[in-house]
């Protein structure tokens, strides 16, 4: 009895041993995508273009608006209008579906999406 155990000791080990080795050897993290982060805030730069969602704010914070690009897959960029100036009293929020050229405007705030790699 205690041979049998042994021997059902030594199967279940090697079994575990063996699935862990198939496993870690095909996790190969090609098909994951790859981690994402937020640039750096671009105070006094418009991305202007390449709109496809755009909507006002409840505040005046343009990291709301950098957090609904990290939040969004489909955002590579985004664009901060501060209220009371270009497009009227309420702050506004553009999401952009590539990543247009900066341009200097005293209105904004930009950022971009970077993927880890690039």
């Amino acid at each position: 009895m205690i041979k049998e155990a042994a021997y059902y000791g030594v199967i279940t080990s090697s079994l575990l041993l063996a699935a862990f080795l198939f496993l870690s050897a095909n996790t190969h993290h090609s098909y994951a995508e790859p981690e994402e982060f937020m640039s750096d805030m671009e105070w006094e730069v418009d991305r202007y273009g390449c709109d496809y969602k755009g909507f006002d704010l409840p505040t005046s914070d343009p990291t709301l608006c950098e957090d609904a690009c990290a939040r969004d897959p489909i955002c590579k960029a985004w664009t901060y209008i501060k209220p009371n100036t270009v497009q009227g009293p309420r702050p506004r929020c553009w999401l952009k579906k590539d990543i247009p050229a900066p341009r200097q405007s005293v209105h904004t705030v930009s950022g971009i999406k970077i993927k880890a790699g690039e």
